[in-house]
């Protein structure tokens, strides 16, 4: 390896709640390998023969103007030419020029980069059939942020009676009209079911909640630091997706944040690469994608058919933190590839 340093270079708004957890992992291996790692938020810092990690295009974009050969390490948070047109059913010719131009640097990031970080094996997949990368400069880690919290899986009364949460923003491709047309649907078997939605956008809320006209639904803002203790209140914690390019390659972290406070998660099969982990789970509700009320609807009534243990959740999730969300296993992973590409 040529160089001893590594700089980690974020600009505003690049770390956040989503991003610290992962990122610190990035940062531990990062010390295995180099001398000195030092965060920085100006490219002035960066000196020719860093290392630089990057963790977004624009950032990326920054770092090359300022010197185009830098040798540099990326995380892939997503597959950011898609993302622009995400929204769009009818996305303008400007902003599908601007997907053409994020795709060549993407093209151009996973070409030059020494090591390329992705979220999924699906995300690796997608890659290889878009711009025919073979690289092995690569290693897979899925997006996670919390640790399992044995305490939240024996609350008194948690799997007694079918309570949900969901917890996120408001916009159309969280499918929370989705959710609530489900939950209304178990309101309507279960009577004493009840919903709670976690969001800043509370007024947005409301009005979904008016349209589908739910009942015992209860809208409130709760802090992060406080956001484990109030989930773990719950029984089921929602999360459905449409079948779209940015689902199948990502790993919400809501899968991860709901299990590890033993909230049973309701989350749709267009995520490639949980399907291996939910097809062998007992205690989850899956759907074909956010449309596929009915499938959802039946596995969340066998379950409320039956008395679960709170052990016996504990243990199928544990089983999960242990393999797929073991962060020392990614750790020495990480590190060593690292050492082989550097």
């Amino acid at each position: 390896m040529k160089s001893e340093n590594c700089k980690i270079f974020l600009m505003n708004g690049d770390r956040n709640t989503a991003t610290t957890f992962y990122i610190d992992i990035l940062e531990s291996a990062l010390q295995k390998v180099f001398a000195s790692v030092e965060y920085v938020d100006n490219v002035d810092d960066i000196n020719k023969n860093d290392v630089v990690l990057v963790i977004t295009i624009y950032s990326m974009l920054k770092v090359i103007r300022h010197r185009f050969n830098q040798n540099f390490i990326f995380w892939f948070q997503g597959v950011q030419p898609e993302e622009l047109v995400f929204n769009e059913p009818h996305p303008s010719f400007r902003l599908l020029l601007r997907k053409k131009y994020m795709a060549f640097w993407e093209w151009f990031i996973l070409h030059r980069s020494k090591v390329n970080i992705f979220v999924s094996d699906a995300m690796r997949s997608h890659y290889r059939t878009k711009y025919h990368y073979n690289g092995k400069n690569c290693f897979i880690m899925p997006c996670y942020n919390q640790n399992i919290m044995k305490e939240a899986f024996f609350i008194s009364g948690k799997y007694e009676r079918p309570t949900f949460v969901y917890a996120g923003g408001i916009l159309k491709w969280q499918c929370v009209d989705e959710m609530l047309q489900l939950y209304n649907r178990v309101k309507e078997r279960y009577p004493q079911a009840t919903l709670t939605i976690l969001t800043n956008g509370r007024e947005s809320a409301e009005a979904i909640v008016r349209k589908y006209d739910s009942r015992d639904v209860t809208i409130k803002f709760v802090p992060v630091d406080q956001l484990n203790e109030e989930q773990a209140k719950y029984k089921y914690g929602l999360l459905l997706r449409a079948d779209n390019t940015v689902n199948n390659v990502a790993t919400p972290t809501k899968f991860n944040s709901y299990m590890a406070v033993g909230v049973i998660p309701v989350i749709s099969r267009v995520v490639y690469d949980y399907n291996p982990i939910i097809g062998k789970m007992e205690y989850v509700v899956t759907n074909a994608d956010e449309k596929d009320i009915d499938t959802a609807f039946d596995m969340i009534v066998a379950l409320e058919e039956k008395t679960i243990a709170p052990e016996s959740v504990y243990v199928e999730y544990r089983k999960i933190f242990d393999t797929y969300y073991d962060t020392q296993s990614y750790l020495a992973g990480l590190s060593a590839v690292l050492k082989e590409c550097l």
